[in-house]
């Protein structure tokens, strides 16, 4: 047994819906549309897109507005709302087992946001509020990964998370930023990466991690503040944060159980540079700058 749902308003207008095996449910309605698209395909049981009380595709005033939904396998769920929208665009894909996607746009305008699962009971969020020229991926592949992206009162804003192994989890949050970037890319067991950017201007952050229960924790405001944090091997742990205008930070580590903690608060004129380079084994590094101009490197093996 499947149901579909499909409501439009206004002319020029395409959805269409496809369902194969048992118990899938979908709905989707687009209001003041023009030019909007709202397609789901769903194959396999008990595939979920959204009902009447938590909207899975649902976009409101609508104007070249694209949504699409498509899952494979079995128990998937997946939820896309765009409000009041303009050129927004979201894209689901899953597949696998009992995979949960959400992708929210608020108040849109020139808003993007794609996500795509693999695997069993994987979990991403995307969200965006008063949104412009915002840009989100997400993309996951194993077994109970968890990735969740929001960006709140933001403009330029671009996030890119990319995961592939068991249970690691992403953080992006960019609040009050304007020409920021967040890329995070997870391989292996249960790594945690979260990257915070607020009241923030052309500020920049990397994370890759490979290995497993590395943990990644960057913080930045202020203007002109690039890191980027490069974790191989098992339980390296690092925390960074940047304030102030112009600072620039790189942290690799290769090995086992090492720390290094990085704080920098720039006041501009000359960048403030900072590198902490560890292979080996339990390993720990501080950094902390503030003025402009200084540079520190650190290398332990």
């Amino acid at each position: 047994m499947a149901f579909a749902t499909i409501s439009a308003q206004a002319a020029d207008n395409t959805v269409s819906a496809s369902q194969k095996g048992n118990g899938n449910s979908a709905y989707a309605e687009q209001l003041d549309a023009k030019g909007a698209k709202a397609t789901i395909s769903q194959v396999g049981d008990n595939n979920k897109v959204g009902d009447s009380k938590n909207p899975g595709i649902f976009q409101k005033k609508s104007q070249d507005v694209e949504a699409q939904i498509s899952q494979k396998g079995n128990e998937n769920s997946a939820a896309i709302r765009q409000e009041n929208s303009s050129q927004s665009t979201a894209l689901v894909s899953q597949s696998g087992e009992q995979n949960a996607g959400t992708i929210r746009q608020d108040n849109d305008k020139k808003s993007k946001a794609s996500l795509s699962q693999e695997g069993k009971k994987n979990a991403a969020t995307l969200e965006q509020q008063n949104v412009s020229d915002s840009q989100l991926t997400a993309k996951q592949s194993g077994s109970d990964n968890k990735i969740a992206v929001k960006q709140l009162d933001s403009g330029h804003g671009i996030a890119n998370i990319d995961q592939n192994g068991s249970q690691n989890s992403a953080v992006a949050t960019q609040t009050k930023v304007n020409f920021s970037e967040v890329n995070i890319k997870q391989s292996g067991n249960s790594n945690t990466a979260k990257a915070i950017q607020k009241d923030a201007q052309q500020v920049g952050s990397t994370i890759a991690q490979s290995g497993s229960d590395n943990n990644a924790l960057t913080e930045q405001s202020g203007k002109k503040n690039v890191s980027a944090i490069n974790q191989k091997g098992n339980k390296n742990l690092t925390t960074l944060t940047q304030a102030g205008v112009g600072s620039e930070s790189l942290v690799s580590q290769n090995g086992y159980d090492n720390k290094a903690q990085v704080n920098q608060f720039g006041t501009g004129g000359k960048i403030n540079s900072s590198s902490i380079a560890q292979t080996g084994n339990s390993y720990s590094a501080n950094v902390t700058q503030h003025g402009s101009g200084n540079v520190v490197g650190i290398v332990q093996h």
